[in-house]
């Protein structure tokens, strides 16, 4: 069995609002070879105006860049020469990589796009079933639902904390 060598996930911590000018920054100073790609995780998220609905992007986690690298030590340098805030997030004074199923959680919420696209789901009783979309079988993780405003709160982990993130859900249907 051929094991390939996966290149660690880590998060960077920026000013709210600068996340994507501090991502163009990186990407213009940092050497191609010392990492695989940036990423600002986006979620779709409906939103109502004048009686009309429409789907928005809004950043999954307001505040982080995440960086898939092998060694975050040679990243460090650069981060000091951007002149707004940014630092890796540190357990103990250690830069460490989120956990593997962290990652893979992520990448199965947002897939290549970078972005959670809306799910949909029927509730049966107070039982919420997804049908569609990518909290297609997490519904353990699903939190607590606004059908009114189409959002779902789940809960995840990100560096082994317990964090809550509202994504896009559209219940199209209640049986009782």
């Amino acid at each position: 069995m051929d094991l390939v060598k996966r290149s660690n996930w880590y998060v960077i911590w920026v000013q709210s609002g600068k996340e994507y000018e501090i991502k163009e920054k990186l990407e213009a100073i940092l050497p191609e070879h010392l990492y695989e790609r940036i990423i600002i995780p986006y979620k779709m998220m409906p939103k109502r105006l004048a009686g009309q609905w429409f789907t928005t992007k809004v950043k999954l986690f307001a505040g982080y860049i995440f960086i898939v690298t092998e060694n975050p030590d040679r990243i460090t340098p650069y981060l000091r020469d951007i002149l707004d805030f940014a630092d890796f997030l540190k357990q103990e004074d250690e830069i460490m990589p989120i956990y593997r199923q962290e990652e893979d959680f992520l990448l199965s919420l947002m897939g290549e796009k970078e972005e959670v696209e809306m799910s949909r789901g029927i509730i049966t009783g107070d039982q919420i079933r997804v049908i569609s979309g990518p909290l297609l079988g997490q519904e353990a993780k699903i939190k607590k639902i606004d059908r009114h405003k189409r959002k779902a709160l789940i809960v995840t982990e990100l560096l082994g904390r317990t964090v809550e993130v509202t994504v896009g859900l559209e219940v199209i249907d209640k049986v009782v």
